[in-house]
């Protein structure tokens, strides 16, 4: 195991991990959908997994915080001292060519989706939904693409967070403490204007709860566990230096995670405490992975294409659902052959990326 906290091969393990739960989240949500075209041996059992499923979101905003913490101090030490709104835009850059990359390959999806979904007559062409797509504002072709718009918002305010506890050189101090006097008193104002006005208020909850913030804390978490090494200084304890005990650690932490998630989970949407959970389930994976190869590759392999299988899962389920429920009736086997043909097909849209 390295000690320099999460490494790029990692954080692909735990992208691996998160998709696959993701669409087991996604599959088996409502079982009723299915008829009686699967036999259920424990149907409460897998409802209660897909529901714990619903931590992937966690799990993939909290890379992008460890992620985008990394990239921006890189950044930084590249363009050498500046001043504070200059290093505002570095940040900018570096989220804008984040949201770009993942802009291209939803609208590359989409293009090759939409067509073959309507030639199915799996839905119907609508060109104002159709549009509303494009930009991030409907989602009824692909209930998964929601995440398009949250992940953009929040690299979007993930750059005046990193700028707080930025290392900001002395000439900078000043505009530093300006601009961020300013966006407090717009605070301070707009907390007054709800309390004093139930109209703005109303308007204000809808609108935090739209940005969903539970999301907003775990991609948080990662970025303040990377910018202080957390991770780094738990690798250099003692009892993480041999190879059985670091598994048997890691075991715990991640059944310990997963026991007081699946406690607290008590709808299919739950994420509330994940931004506490996901931080220790990513360490305990991170020591189980780290020191069984062959596992960290498997995920690994799902991690590099996992951008392909959020954007096309549901897709690929919904030309494929009625085909694969003629030849199986365990919901195992039904998982893992649309795990396999999605992540087949995204190979190929990734090769095709590259070339």
């Amino acid at each position: 195991m390295d000690q320099h906290g999460m490494t790029k091969s990692q954080s692909a393990a735990v992208q691996g991990l998160a998709i696959l739960l993701m669409i087991y989240h996604h599959f088996f949500l409502d079982l009723k959908v299915f008829d009686e075209r699967i036999l259920w041996s424990n149907p409460q059992m897998v409802t209660q997994l897909a529901w714990f499923g619903k931590i992937c979101v966690g799990l993939f905003a909290f890379v992008t915080g460890y992620g985008m913490c990394r990239v921006y101090e890189k950044r930084r030490e590249k363009a050498g001292d500046a001043g504070f709104f200059l290093m505002m835009k570095t940040d900018y850059e570096c989220s804008a060519k984040q949201i770009a990359k993942l802009l291209i390959r939803y609208w590359a999806v989409l293009a090759l989706f939409l067509p073959v979904l309507f030639l199915a007559h799996r839905a119907e062409p609508d060109v104002s939904t159709i549009l509303k797509h494009f930009f991030c504002l409907d989602y009824t072709y692909n209930g998964a693409l929601w995440y398009a718009a949250q992940y953009v918002m929040m690299l979007l305010l993930l750059p005046v967070f990193d700028l707080m506890l930025a290392k900001i050189p002395q000439q900078g101090k000043q505009a530093q403490r300006c601009f961020y006097a300013v966006l407090g008193i717009v605070l301070i104002v707009g907390a007054i204007a709800a309390f004093v006005i139930p109209e703005f208020r109303q308007f204000s909850v809808t609108m935090i709860k739209g940005m969903r913030p539970a999301f907003f804390l775990a991609m948080f978490s990662g970025y303040l566990i990377c910018a202080y090494s957390i991770y780094e200084k738990l690798d250099s304890l003692k009892l993480f230096h041999k190879k059985m005990p670091s598994i048997l650690i890691g075991l715990l932490i991640v059944a310990g995670a997963c026991i007081v998630r699946f406690f607290l989970t008590d709808s299919p949407a739950y994420a509330t405490m994940d931004f506490l959970l996901v931080p220790f389930l990513v360490f305990g994976f991170r020591k189980i992975t780290g020191e069984i190869p062959v596992l960290e590759k498997f995920f690994q392999g799902f991690g590099r294409i996992s951008a392909y299988m959020w954007l096309t899962h549901l897709f690929v389920y919904s030309l494929t659902v009625d085909f694969l429920l003629q030849h199986t009736c365990s919901h195992v086997v039904f998982y893992v052959a649309e795990v396999l043909l999605d992540a087949a097909l995204c190979l190929c849209i990734k090769k095709v990326e590259s070339v």
